[in-house]
């Protein structure tokens, strides 16, 4: 839930961290992290299976769609069998994938599509060709129409480039 944390904190009883990152114990008493799980959403699975809780429709949707963002379209390392026998399950339960994904990945705004575009432009490489990097700057997203939010997964672009090892997005904050 990122920066909302703060505001809602002191308003209610008990909260808990459900991740696959580390880190957030600062943050409140109970966490529930899970370091070598692919996503967030692999873990909610897990709890579902380990009470013999059937996910029904509306959830095996949400659960998949987290995997399927989470794990970068089921390419990142902590990809594995089990995760692919997680979302057969989930599909046995009605979980759309081409449905899942048009929505998630093909669905931009004019602006966001002309934001990757200066973005694009912006495009660097260093180190031998091996680090690439974008830069987002606030007048691009004035531009464009666009937020900070609509950068997501840009970093996908500069690490696309053959031989690059290293991708980075800048993005310039209101403050500068």
């Amino acid at each position: 839930i990122g920066a909302a944390f703060r505001y809602i904190k002191d308003r209610v009883r008990e909260v808990f961290i459900i991740d696959h990152h580390e880190g957030g114990g600062d943050k409140i008493d109970t966490n529930f992290i899970k370091a070598e799980a692919s996503s967030a959403s692999e873990i909610i699975y897990q709890i579902y299976a380990h009470y013999r809780i059937d996910p029904g429709f509306k959830a095996a949707q949400a659960i998949y769609t987290g995997i399927l963002f989470d794990t970068g379209s089921f390419r990142y390392p902590r990809v594995d069998a089990d995760v692919h026998r997680i979302v057969a399950r989930l599909i046995e339960h009605g979980a759309d994938p081409v449905e899942i994904y048009r929505q998630v990945y093909d669905r931009w705004s004019t602006g966001r599509v002309r934001l990757l575009g200066e973005a694009l432009a912006s495009l660097r490489l260093n180190g031998g060709n091996r680090i690439a990097s974008l830069a987002i700057t606030r007048d691009m997203l004035r531009l464009t129409g666009t937020s900070e939010e609509d950068t997501d997964n840009f970093t996908t672009y500069p690490m696309s480039i053959d031989g690059v090892t290293i991708g980075m997005l800048f993005v310039e904050i209101p403050d500068g």
